[in-house]
């Protein structure tokens, strides 16, 4: 699902998955989920095509028995937002997860899918960090957390402000588990500061521009909400979001649809 571009900040799913998951996973699971990493890469791209529930617990094996999940530790905040979307609705689902890390030996696999069950943050989310602290074996820091998990709430990204490529990261991971469309608009409405930005806010806009015309070539429905927001915008916000479209269409890569665009 990473939608971009490979950078320190892990930029863009779709372009990620494509060219950094280039090896396989270790665990019997994961080698039992997907025949080749560019398959786990385009059943997390394409999830909302097509959603697999039954899937999820065996893709985060394979995730996280991966040299990825080691080797670039910054593709866990895009990921930890795909699968706590997926869990969200879902308790028994969520209970799955739970059941799967516990079984791990590897502490940062256990954390990794505590992070995703709180973000989750649905009526087995409590109960299951509760559960955690008490009954498995973790360090004292790793209990604080916890604690600190069950005080607090997480903030949703779409309603949060597109700040930095990690929240583009992040955006494209809900879009990717549902095709929502406000989260391509919320993308959409960072690309101005490709040609207004100074700085940090440039890079943004550029970020933002080039994984919007990735997606857009991609994926229809990204198409049809760039296409409805740049006959809705003016200025600098227009002019951007009409080059997406010019180089969406010269950039576009057919792929087979797995399901409803």
């Amino acid at each position: 699902m990473k939608y971009y571009s490979l950078s320190a900040s892990c930029r863009f799913l779709a372009v990620f998955f494509a060219l950094a998951l280039l090896a396989a996973p270790r665990a019997s699971l994961a080698q039992e989920a997907f025949d080749t990493p560019q398959q786990f890469s385009n059943w997390v791209a394409f999830y909302y095509q097509n959603p697999q529930p039954g899937k999820v617990v065996p893709s985060f094996g394979y995730y996280v028995n991966s040299p990825l999940f080691n080797s670039s530790p910054t593709s866990r905040v895009p990921l930890s937002y795909f699968y706590a979307v997926l869990l969200r609705g879902d308790s028994a689902l969520t209970t799955e997860l739970f059941n799967y890390a516990a079984k791990e030996s590897n502490a940062t696999i256990k954390r990794y899918a505590l992070q995703i069950i709180w973000l989750a943050d649905n009526n087995a989310t409590g109960l299951l960090l509760k559960k955690a602290r008490d009954q498995w074996d973790l360090e004292d820091k790793d209990k604080q957390v916890i604690e600190k998990k069950l005080s607090g709430k997480p903030v949703s990204v779409l309603n949060a402000p597109v700040q930095s490529p990690e929240s583009l990261d992040m955006l494209w991971a809900v879009f990717s588990a549902t095709g929502d469309p406000e989260a391509v608009k919320k993308i959409a409405s960072a690309v101005h500061f490709a040609k207004d930005g100074k700085g940090a806010q440039l890079m943004l806009g550029g970020a933002a521009q080039w994984s919007l015309t990735s997606q857009a070539a991609q994926h229809p429905r990204v198409l049809r909400v760039v296409q409805e927001e740049e006959k809705n915008s003016d200025g600098p916000q227009k002019a951007v979001l009409d080059e997406i479209l010019k180089n969406a269409a010269k950039a576009k890569q057919p792929h087979k649809p797995q399901g409803k665009a």
